[in-house]
């Protein structure tokens, strides 16, 4: 029997990682350009390059926990103050932040669908490549994403429609062991 490569016991071990159990440092400047190069590598028929990703600046923080509120209250029309201190925490919980945005063009030719694909895979790469750095992280999306607040606090243009926030750090407190479904749970034959 062969050995196995360690890019699939990479695969076959990585867990999404709460922003609660991240602690700084999270990834460098260099780290994050790799990163992002990891993304640019996902399948892209086309070559469309269907989405866009911000870095949330440290100094950006207080905006982003107040885009959070704003959300919050387009949401929720009249939330408790402890609601509001929750939406505005969640901006400051993981030492890094990417804003993953959707752009489709819906002119191509490739179908949206297939142009959605693309960015998932994206973010995929983005988590394995920072599992590979020694980091933790995980795609966090919700009610917000949808939000006015946050479409405007990001400048998604027409068309554009946020993914989520990819969450990144050091993982200070490990998540504990997850089920997953056996292979033959999801695969037949045809």
């Amino acid at each position: 029997m062969t050995s196995r490569h360690p890019a699939i016991d990479l695969i076959l071990n990585r867990r999404s990682v709460a922003p609660r159990r991240l602690a700084a440092p999270g990834p460098s400047v260099e780290e994050m350009r790799t990163l992002i190069a990891c993304a640019v590598t996902a399948p892209d028929h086309g070559d469309l390059r269907p989405w866009r990703v911000l870095r949330v600046a440290p100094e950006s923080r207080p905006r982003l926990a107040e885009a959070f509120v704003a959300a919050k209250r387009e949401l929720e029309p009249e939330p408790t103050e402890v609601a509001l201190d929750r939406a505005r925490a969640k901006a400051h919980k993981e030492p890094e932040t990417l804003v993953v945005i959707f752009r489709p063009d819906r002119n191509a030719s490739i179908p949206v669908q297939e142009q959605a694909m693309s960015v998932g895979a994206a973010c995929m790469n983005i988590l394995l490549a920072a599992e590979a750095m020694g980091y933790g992280g995980m795609l966090i999306s919700g009610g917000e994403v949808t939000t006015a607040a946050l479409r405007k606090a990001f400048g998604l243009a027409e068309g554009e429609e946020l993914v989520g926030f990819i969450g990144l750090g050091t993982v200070a407190n490990p998540p504990g062991p997850r089920d997953r479904p056996a292979p033959e749970d999801v695969l037949a034959e045809w």
